[in-house]
């Protein structure tokens, strides 16, 4: 059960990081902010870290654990893309723009900024996260009041596009 909270804990932390990363990143550059979760939530940055601190947690070289996690890390922004444009129809970032960018979901300098967010978690910040993060009784309890959260937040986000899908088209 304590692995469990852990990767719970890392999960909504660092989704609520990427959340407010993404909203100044947006700002800054006075682009939409386009969510689909109503919340402080980005969760493909909760299963990045998660993702990341089980390899790192796997203690082989960190050289290793860099070139396995970047490409992962990339790909899965590059399927996400590809997701979220294709079958939700819904464009949250376009690369398209940019040099060397493949099919507007990724590009090099994004790839190269995300070999840099890697190499700090795996060298700086596994570390830190290891010694610090120690389920208990009240991570549990945090945990849980999170997930209530974060389920009740994604049925009124759906409930919402369903009646936006609804009110464009003109039904009832």
């Amino acid at each position: 059960m304590d692995i469990f909270v852990l990767y719970v804990a890392l999960f909504f932390g660092f989704s609520i990081i990427g959340y407010y990363f993404e909203t100044i990143k947006k700002k800054v550059g006075k682009q939409p902010n386009n969510v689909i979760i109503s919340g402080p939530y980005h969760p493909i940055y909760g299963m990045g870290a998660a993702f990341i601190f089980f390899i790192c947690s796997l203690d082989f070289n960190p050289w290793l654990q860099l070139l396995v996690i970047v490409p992962v890390i990339i790909l899965a922004e590059y399927l996400g893309g590809l997701f979220f444009n294709k079958f939700l129809k819904l464009q949250l970032w376009d690369y398209s723009t940019k040099k060397f960018n493949l099919q507007g979901q990724i590009c090099l300098s994004t790839c190269i900024a995300w070999a840099v967010i890697v190499a700090v978690f795996v060298f700086l910040l596994f570390g830190l996260l290891d010694s610090w993060l120690t389920p208990t009784v009240n991570a549990g309890i945090l945990v849980a009041c999170l997930i209530i959260i974060f389920v009740n937040d994604v049925i009124k986000t759906s409930i919402g596009i369903s009646r936006n899908k609804k009110a464009k088209a003109g039904v009832d």
